[in-house]
């Protein structure tokens, strides 16, 4: 009994820094987490943009097709081709296409705002952990000194005029001052 006596304030520190360690841990893997889940969403941003590009060449394709179809139409019947038939037709090709892109480049941008605010709470909560941690260690040192520095034992009733442990006797052979 002794032993654990004695060796209480080194199990309270190393508790202490086993805690404080194990919240650096902490934060550095909630760190390492939101760096990881903005990458996928910065992975799919770029996805969404891919995907739209080969979008508005599908869409550029069917506008080239609508036109050659229109001119060849209207050529076989030995009618004449109204220039602004197939100027509509490439317009509405162009604003397919451009809408696609759009839809992209947005999905894109959403995707790496996501991204970069995913980052930034990963920053706030490793910052979080080294708070945590710190403050973990200076109440576990305040403890240790409220309970081992110049204070005297938690035990002592302030009778005696000595500190003296548990079992210390005077030279009567009887304890004093505590309880």
């Amino acid at each position: 009994m002794a032993f654990l006596a004695a060796a209480a304030p080194y199990l309270m520190a190393g508790a202490t820094i086993v805690q404080g360690y194990g919240q650096l841990e902490q934060g550095k893997a909630a760190r390492a987490n939101a760096e990881g889940v903005a990458i996928q969403q910065e992975r799919q941003g770029k996805a969404a943009q891919a995907e739209a590009q080969r979008e508005a060449l599908n869409e550029r394709k069917k506008a080239n097709y609508a036109a050659s179809r229109a001119l060849a139409v209207s050529a076989a019947s030995g009618a004449g081709v109204a220039d602004d038939a197939i100027a509509d037709l490439k317009a509405e090709g162009d604003y397919r296409v451009l809408s696609a892109l759009y839809a992209g480049e947005t999905d894109a941008q959403l995707a790496n705002f996501a991204a970069g605010s995913t980052r930034r709470t990963g920053v706030a909560r490793q910052r979080g952990a080294y708070m945590s941690a710190a403050s973990t260690i200076l109440g576990g040192t305040s403890d240790f000194y409220d309970k081992y520095g110049d204070a005297p034992p938690s035990h002592y009733d302030g009778t005696s005029d000595r500190y003296a442990g548990i079992g210390d006797y005077n030279l009567t052979g009887s304890t004093r001052g505590y309880t």
